[in-house]
């Protein structure tokens, strides 16, 4: 996708809108660039670094993402240009040419993007033709049956999406990660118990199909559902913290 300056995203590009009449934050939400935001704000690794102003183990990714914790993506995202910076592929070239001196040649351009194939002019025409069809094939040749990932693979970012993701499931995760740690974070405060994978579920309508119904709270909980809903948030947290410790090492999803 293409960002309003011309630069190539494999994702969908944040939908900001004017200063003056930004869009409602649904629209940030559907970039996969901002749950990588987000989720690096939950790094407790990264947020040190950036109270330490860049400084420790992670200081190379802090020259990158810079400071997380204001919570304007907007900002952190324009700031230098920074999401096209991190997130951005590199120029590649738009037409089929001749290079006849390296001085032609474009510093960013690479093998992912780019292929430079030598061409014996003695040859005749069918011959390079054939030649340079069996090379383009096995070139450009992918796996049948899934969708190749729209990362690594074909990416020339300097941040590359790590594998195939949902928008859905990310924030979904996240809001059962963050669900998660405030409930944490009230039992050490308050000495009370801790808010169970049910209960957490529950005030997220996680799994609509183990929500309690009228009659459960006269006749108790059913077990069925206290199992479905106990397993799907306690896996959605696992993920979650999963990405999290990942997001520190410039990976992600």
């Amino acid at each position: 996708m293409l960002s309003k300056s011309g630069r190539k995203f494999l994702a969908t590009y944040p939908l900001l809108g004017p200063r003056g009449s930004p869009k409602p934050l649904a629209y940030q939400e559907r970039s996969v660039y901002y749950w990588w935001w987000q989720y690096l704000r939950r790094n407790k690794r990264y947020l040190k670094c950036c109270a330490g102003s860049g400084e420790g183990s992670l200081a190379t990714l802090y020259a990158d993402f810079g400071d997380v914790r204001s919570g304007d993506f907007r900002d952190w995202w324009e700031t230098g240009n920074r999401g096209a910076y991190l997130f951005a592929e590199l120029p590649e070239p738009d037409v089929v040419a001749e290079i006849k001196q390296p001085s032609e040649w474009v510093q960013d351009w690479n093998a992912r993007s780019t292929m430079v194939v030598m061409v014996p002019l003695s040859w005749s025409k069918r011959a390079i033709k054939k030649a340079f069809a069996r090379l383009l094939t096995k070139r450009l040749t992918r796996a049948r049956g899934r969708a190749p990932l729209r990362g690594k693979a074909s990416s020339s970012a300097r941040y590359p999406l790590a594998q195939n993701f949902m928008i859905y499931s990310l924030k979904r995760d996240l809001a059962v990660y963050d669900a998660r740690q405030a409930a944490m974070a009230q039992a050490k405060r308050t000495g009370q118990r801790r808010k169970t994978w049910y209960e957490i579920g529950c005030e997220l309508r996680f799994v609509q199909s183990a929500m309690p119904s009228l009659d459960e709270s006269k006749v108790g909980r059913d077990a069925n559902k206290v199992n479905v809903m106990t397993v799907a948030t306690s896996r959605a947290y696992k993920r979650a913290s999963r990405r999290v410790a990942l997001v520190a090492k410039g990976c992600f999803p």
